[in-house]
């Protein structure tokens, strides 16, 4: 006997076990989706929204598509009585606290990706830190694994204070921290109080067993106060609001809670369910307003089941979802918004049920479904009471390949009706579950039915169902006496239609509209039972092209044909209007396997890729991809491909759709929500292929700047809804650049090329399709530099320096005119002093030798004087041409005209020179004023020494020293004093041409000669 009830215990649990998956689908993420290690020890947001983990092996970012790895290590140590797990906290901004491997508490900044040690045992013996409470001013809780509390100043990086705990056991620890709705924080461990006054108030436990230790782990407060207490190998506890005690809790009438469970984590959630982690038995969740308790653990065979029985961490996001943790399965994911499919497959029924290939489906007022399968038999589910069995039926006959194929279910309240491929009609006792009739085409008189296929049923009258068959027409059966009639279109002597009935939908009391598997559409008169074309042209020439009928709908005049691989054909039965629905205006898929109506004008609709939602007003109006929206496996959809039959909207307006890997049942009226805005954050950003800063600081950045030379930007982002929306489209624009929003559809990055220069705004959203103009924006700027050639800084500056330049050529010009002003004016005044002076010499002599021509001598002398005027005039000219041509105008043209000089004096008085000349003279140009001075004083010593110095010998040295023109002229005359006044001239003029040109002028003069340097 006992044995027998441990037996019925354990079927029992397996078939709890199988009714609540089917309401509770996880999302598992592990090792394959990028994951570093399995074992989840934490959980926390940051404050963007992303989803940092904790592991074993790395702190792991999630932004919903991808990871990111951060090489940090955190403790995993757990047992029956205790455990020492890494901690994340977010710390407001771009910051986190974590406790990683070794129990050392660090700032993790985000933005700077650098880790700042918590140095709260400066000065004392370290301590082992077990868990922490960030508070909003910056200050923190700490706990120790001996049991000691400090608070922490993070600001000032000082301990505040620190409180000693009541000592209630010998080995005491703080585990954990909770502050409740009252302010209360909380101090979980070996003892459990609240902290109030500086002091820990132990709150104590009824009716509780001594024991040896006894080690808290957790606390969470549900909607009405209560208190919820997780221990490590003495179960789950609960203080009332209205008591002062905790007390075990035990579970319900409907299911006890183990006592002694390990408990790591408790979760309580805007629902009022608590959600309770274990280590070894997995998750626990206790409804408290219907008084119920599901266990949920992890099936091998059901990817939608929890990831692993050791659950270590359990927190929930600002979207409601749910994020588990487990030891060695990764991460589970659970959110209410997104599982509001019921589903049933192999994986989620016991494995002697059949329930993939889905074919047709009903339900009975038994609370039952039934499913008929491709080529499985007929199923009955009934999750409530955890009912699950397989019929399946024999062949009629030999040689039927398939018996078992269900593809048409009809519910008349008293039996089932069974429709199949080739294996006639079955008339099923669901309540006894055994066949009250057969029908097929080898039956005798009430059995017989002129078709083995019956593709769908539709009621008539109680007791009779019109039936559609493969190639037999339209027949009317009675449950009682079998067949009624049998009509085939084209009896009557109109079109011969020999073709499979695919679909039937009542249009009025007295008409039905057919569907064909090939032939297209056809009404039949119930009354006068005779068939009709549809009156419409467009319909007509619709099917033309072999086109298939797979489901129809008809509500307020308008007939919805779903076909097979055209969309969907609406007719308005008054006005004669046609449209055609198709992917181009937002359905998934062009094949339509069945339509359903759900509640404020909206249907649902089965194909390839899953379901799609939309309002009929689509019929009459403009389509747009936004009045649309679909559904796939990622939403927790059996999969993305349905079946032909296999839809049916049970009497409490339930919506059931059947495909290849099962059955989906959903109520439509939990769709009518709002539609939700989802923020994106930017996780990675590319220049010229070169990551912009740390990919932890991505989401914090403002702006990105772009120099001259850098042609490309790529930007990276991710809408922080889990799962995503397969329905939402991401839409982007870089404003300034872009003219119109663009659709990205599932697409997560942007890249632009060749940017012209300046400054943009760079616009992400996420929403439903053809709806750009809503939704949450996210902004980033773009500066992009332009080469400094076209700043504005350098163009004015080159319209200055243009302006500038042209002033300086202005004045430049204006110098060079008075400058040839001034040669004029010298060239006129040598000319003047020199020649005009000359002249007038000339003209005297020229008047006294006339005077004197009687004396022969006289007149020779004046005309010597007058002969020596010329020659000097000459001489004066020549300098003065000499001066102005220039082809002069260098030292190598320069020194040749003094050595020519120089031989013209010393050679015709027999003075012996010497002139020395550096080779390094060239052709350099040389100012014409700087080059006529030059001369001039050469020419003034050289004069002087032949006139008044008496020498014969003459040295004369040229050449340059420290890029100045050098000439030193020595003669071994009778020298002169150089302190004796006098009334020439001569030095004067060297001096002021000297200085004229910043040069100097040296004279050494003694009775053995002259020795002048000059330097210009």
């Amino acid at each position: 006997m006992a044995k027998g009830s441990l037996i019925l215990a354990f079927l029992f649990q397996c078939l709890c076990t199988f009714a609540q998956q089917n309401s509770i689908l996880f999302r598992n993420i592990g090792l394959n989706e990028g994951l570093s290690q399995s074992s989840v020890v934490d959980i926390a947001f940051d404050a963007k929204g992303m989803v940092w983990m904790a592991t074993q092996d790395g702190l792991n970012r999630y932004n919903g598509k991808n990871f990111l790895i951060v090489d940090q290590k955190f403790d995993d140590k757990t047992s029956g009585t205790s455990s020492r797990l890494g901690k994340i906290e977010s710390a407001g901004d771009h910051f986190l606290w974590i406790l990683v491997k070794g129990g050392h508490l660090e700032k993790f900044d985000l933005i700077n990706h650098t880790f700042l040690h918590a140095d709260i045992f400066s000065g004392k013996t370290r301590e082992v830190i077990v868990c922490f409470y960030p508070e909003k001013d910056g200050k923190l809780w700490v706990g120790t694994e001996s049991g000691k509390l400090y608070e922490y100043d993070s600001q000032t990086e000082k301990v505040i204070r620190q409180i000693t705990l009541p000592v209630t056991t010998s080995q005491p620890v703080i585990n954990a921290f909770f502050r409740d709705s009252y302010g209360r924080l909380w101090i979980i461990g070996s003892t459990v109080g609240y902290l109030e006054n500086n002091q820990v108030n132990p709150v104590f436990f009824e009716q509780l067993a001594p024991k040896e230790t006894t080690s808290y782990s957790c606390m969470a407060e549900d909607k009405e106060g209560n208190l919820w207490l997780g221990s490590w190998g003495r179960g789950l506890f609960v203080k009332k609001k209205t008591e002062a005690h905790f007390q075990q809790f035990k579970g319900y009438k409907t299911g006890a809670l183990p006592s002694d469970l390990v408990i790591e984590a408790i979760l309580a959630d805007e629902t009022n369910r608590i959600w309770i982690g274990t280590y070894g038995k997995g998750l626990f969740i206790i409804n408290t307003e219907e008084e119920k308790l599901d266990q949920l653990v992890n099936d091998r065979r059901n990817p939608f089941s929890i990831a692993f029985n050791d659950i270590l961490s359990i927190k929930q996001d600002a979207h409601k979802g749910i994020w588990i943790g487990t030891d060695g399965g990764g991460l589970s994911y659970f959110n209410q918004n997104g599982n509001k499919f019921k589903l049933f497959t192999d994986q989620t029924v016991p494995p002697d049920v059949e329930i993939s290939l889905v074919r047709s489906i009903t339900t009975d007022n038994q609370g039952n479904i039934w499913v008929g399968t491709t080529n499985k038999g007929l199923t009955q589910i009934n999750d409530k009471l955890a009912r699950y069995k397989t019929w399946h039926f024999q062949a009629y006959k030999k040689n039927i390949s398939n018996p078992d194929r269900i593809v048409s279910l009809f519910n008349d309240g008293e039996v089932l009706w069974v429709g199949t491929q080739g294996n006639g009609l079955i008339l099923f006792d669901a309540k006894k579950g055994r066949i009250v009739k057969r029908l097929h085409p080898d039956g005798a008189s009430s059995l017989k039915i002129p078709d083995g296929t019956v593709w769908c049923m539709y009621p008539h009258c109680k007791n009779e169902v019109w039936v559609g068959t493969q190639s037999s027409g339209l027949c009317l059966v009675n449950a009682g006496s079998g067949l009624v009639a049998r009509y085939m279109p084209g009896d009557d002597g109109r079109d011969n239609f020999s073709d499979a009935i695919r679909a039937m939908v009542s249009i009025n009391d007295s008409t039905l509209c057919i569907g064909f598997e090939k032939t297209g559409l056809l009404l039949f008169n119930t009354v006068r039972r005779i068939f009709n074309k549809m009156g419409s042209k467009d319909i007509s020439s619709f099917f033309n092209t072999e086109t298939s009928v797979k489901c129809l709908y008809f509500s307020d005049s308008l007939l919805w044909v779903g076909t097979g691989g055209r969309g969907i054909l609406t007719y308005n039965m008054v006005t004669r209007r046609t449209s055609l629905i198709t992917e181009k205006d937002g359905l998934p898929n062009n094949t339509i396997y069945g339509i359903l109506p759900g509640p404020d004008h909206f249907l649902w609709a089965s194909t390839n890729k899953g379901l799609s939602r939309f309002n009929t007003s689509i019929a009459n109006l403009n389509v747009k991809s936004l009045q649309f929206t679909n559904y796939t496996a990622e939403q927790g959809l059996q999969g993305n491909e349905f079946n032909t039959g296999a839809f049916y909207k049970s009497p409490d307006g339930m919506l059931l759709f059947g495909g290849i890997n099962g059955l989906n049942v959903f109520d439509p009226s939990k769709f009518n929500e709002v539609r939700k805005a989802v923020p994106v954050v930017f996780t990675h950003i590319l220049i010229d292929n070169k990551a912009v800063g740390n990919e932890t600081a991505v989401p914090f950045l403002r702006e990105v700047r772009l120099g001259y030379r850098n042609h490309s930007i790529m930007l990276n982002f991710a809408a922080l809804n889990f799962p995503p929306l397969t329905q939402y489209h991401y839409y982007y624009k870089l404003d300034g650049y872009d003219q119109e929003w663009i659709d990205a559809g599932q697409r997560n990055y942007a890249a632009y090329m060749n940017v012209p220069a300046n400054s943009y705004r760079f616009l992400v959203k996420y929403v439903q399709p053809g709806n750009a103009n809503e939704g949450v924006v996210t902004e980033m700027r773009i500066d992009i530099d332009g080469p400094f050639w076209e700043k504005n800084w350098f163009i004015a500056g080159l319209v200055l320096l243009f302006l500038g330049l042209m002033y300086g050529l202005y004045r430049y010009r204006i110098a060079q005119v008075f400058r040839l002003a001034q040669i004029r004016q010298g060239i006129a005044t040598d000319l003047h002093d020199d020649i005009g002076s000359a002249l007038s010499n000339i003209n005297i002599l020229s008047e006294l030798s006339k005077k004197s021509l009687q004396n022969t001598g006289l007149a020779h002398t004046f005309l010597d004087r007058i002969s020596e005027e010329v020659q000097t005039s000459s001489q004066s000219l020549d300098d003065i041409i000499w001066s102005v041509n220039t082809h002069n105008d260098n030292w190598e043209e320069t020194f040749s005209r003094m050595r020519r000089y120089a031989a013209e004096v010393f050679e015709n008085n027999n003075i012996l020179y010497q002139l020395k000349v550096d080779e390094q003279v060239g052709i350099a140009k040389l100012d014409m004023e700087k080059r006529r001075d030059v001369f001039l004083v050469y020419k003034e010593v050289l004069s002087n020494i032949n006139k008044h110095a008496e020498a014969t010998e003459v040295g004369i040295e040229m050449g340059f020293k420290e890029q100045k023109l050098m000439m030193i002229i020595c003669d071994n005359g009778k020298g002169f004093d150089k302190s004796k006044q006098t009334h020439r001239n001569g030095l004067k003029n060297l001096a002021r041409r000297i200085t004229r040109w910043k040069g100097s002028l040296t004279i050494d003069a003694d009775d053995k000669g002259t020795r002048i340097k000059i330097l210009i």
